[in-house]
């Protein structure tokens, strides 16, 4: 709190700032009791983990799959493991932040409800995943390691099935608050098709970490 006043003054102190915690404040009261908000921020939450396991299913699995070697000394000198620490620690603490935003103002106006995905509050944050994954990619040698990749990989396959088959219902991606979502979800085909291509990617992953890595990045140049 010290340095983020330092930085940003008595905005830095807050959690949403002084332009955002005026609007929250001013719904606080019609959210009833904290539990409601804990609630509503929780399917919030949901929505954006979902979100990012559809555009970055194998980028979390290898960031996942890196931590058990964060505090690992034979990889003190491989920088791979900290930057996927550094990226889960961004997401880690902007998300829950932009959940708990969202169910703060939900139902406060007719296009506020908890199932708006306000992606565009992180979504500076995508290239660390790449990174990181470009990172392990480029380091790492060659190896199986099936247990740990399955143990990574396999929330994220549930969470992109999970998407797949509700279309990300109920959410609601829109081109303002998460133009990434609302660009591969405005046509069914072309997400289920890219959710297909993904969960391959994934299962490539699984049994060939850098395999799965290298056919996600050619994926996503195919993308743009």
């Amino acid at each position: 709190m010290a340095l983020g006043f330092v930085l940003a003054g008595s905005a830095g102190v807050t959690l949403f700032g002084a332009v955002y915690g005026s609007i929250a404040s001013g719904t606080a009261t019609d959210m009833g009791h904290y539990v409601d908000l804990f609630k509503l921020a929780s399917v919030s939450l949901a929505g954006h983990l979902l979100a990012l396991s559809a555009l970055f299913g194998t980028p979390l699995a290898a960031v996942l799959f890196s931590l058990r070697k964060v505090l690992s000394r034979d990889q003190a000198e491989n920088a791979s493991p900290n930057i996927a620490f550094y990226a889960l620690t961004i997401f880690c603490t902007l998300i829950p932040v932009v959940a708990l935003f969202s169910a703060s103002v939900a139902n406060a106006g007719p296009y506020e409800t908890p199932f708006r995905l306000h992606m565009r509050y992180y979504n500076f944050a995508f290239p660390l995943l790449l990174i990181a994954v470009a990172a392990q990619s480029w380091d790492r040698k060659k190896r199986m390691q099936l247990f740990p990749s399955i143990m990574a990989a396999t929330p994220i396959a549930i969470a992109m099935i999970y998407a797949g088959l509700t279309k990300m219902q109920p959410y609601t991606p829109n081109l303002i608050d998460s133009p990434e979502m609302r660009g591969i979800t405005s046509n069914h085909l072309v997400f289920h098709i890219l959710i297909i291509v993904g969960f391959l990617s994934l299962t490539f992953w699984i049994y060939d970490n850098r395999l799965g890595e290298k056919y996600f990045c050619l994926l996503l140049l195919r993308r743009l």
